[in-house]
């Protein structure tokens, strides 16, 4: 009996290791793929809404610098683009014309580029050495637009010049959009921006053109270098107002209606050929916006 004890005490406590059953292991693998599945859209809505953060604070510094820009131009904003000659080395080695956008206008304010590029947008793919120079480097002009026509905007018979942009004429600056995400949608506008990421410097208005008669505009819609607002942070758009503050706002807010880019395809309405009615109830409140 002893003996029959002693041989059994060194086999007593032994730890005896084996592997998962396959059955465990399936369950394992399933668990982990809820997890997954449940908290990589929680994580991928998390980055999204930090890169909406990042969109909104760059809008606010283009408010901001336009605000500056007008304190010291008689309380009249930039254009939102204006042609000039200007000598470019990597485009040419003359004098050449060559629009200069708002954002360019409003650098001594920001003093960099970075701020007028949106995380969400598409970024510049062209190698030309002058795209970059003058897209990128000089402008910086990544994906926002200001509202198109100008804000504050007056017409003087007499006077070659009929965007004046006074902040003074804006009956609702807090309610007039200003600076907005966009992308292009104009059958010019939009071949620029499918082959190299070029964005315009506008973002033009869901109303026909000839609703602003006192600017002399004619026709209903300029098509060719249209760009629209973009809802591209978690369906909403981001917008800056002419009093500075900024919101982000679903698409049918800002422009009436949730409208396509620029495929024929589609069956909803194309942006670049909206041309919405300021006089109908519907309306009056968007009218507001973009008058």
């Amino acid at each position: 009996m002893l003996c029959h004890i002693k041989n059994t005490i060194p086999s007593h406590g032994r730890t005896v290791r084996r592997g998962f059953t396959l059955i465990e292991l399936l369950v394992v693998i399933a668990i982990i793929a809820i997890l997954a599945a449940i908290l990589f859209p929680v994580f991928s809505r998390a980055r999204a809404k930090a890169r909406q953060a990042t969109c909104m604070s760059n809008l606010r510094q283009i408010g901001l610098a336009a605000t500056q820009y007008a304190n010291d131009y008689d309380e009249r904003f930039p254009p939102y683009q204006s042609v000039g000659y200007l000598v470019i080395p990597e485009c040419s080695s003359s004098l050449a014309l060559y629009t200069l956008g708002y954002l360019a206008l409003l650098q001594p304010y920001s003093r960099n580029t970075q701020y007028s590029q949106c995380p969400d947008t598409k970024p510049l793919t062209s190698t030309s050495a002058c795209h970059r120079r003058r897209f990128l480097e000089l402008e910086g002009r990544i994906g926002y637009g200001m509202a198109w026509p100008t804000p504050g905007a007056e017409y003087i018979p007499t006077s070659p010049v009929a965007n004046r942009n006074m902040l003074a004429i804006i009956e609702e600056p807090a309610s007039h959009v200003g600076w907005m995400d966009a992308v292009p949608t104009g059958t010019s506008s939009r071949p620029l921006y499918d082959s190299y990421g070029i964005y315009m410097n506008h973002a033009t208005t869901p109303f026909g053109a000839n609703h602003y008669p006192p600017l002399g505009f004619t026709g209903t819609q300029p098509s060719a270098w249209h760009q629209a607002p973009e809802p591209r942070h978690i369906e909403m758009v981001n917008v800056t107002f002419c009093d500075g503050h900024t919101k982000a706002l679903p698409m049918e807010k800002v422009y009436g209606v949730r409208c396509a880019p620029a495929d024929q395809r589609v069956t909803t309405p194309l942006c670049r050929d909206l041309a919405l009615d300021p006089n109908s109830p519907a309306y009056a409140e968007l009218w507001r916006m973009w008058k």
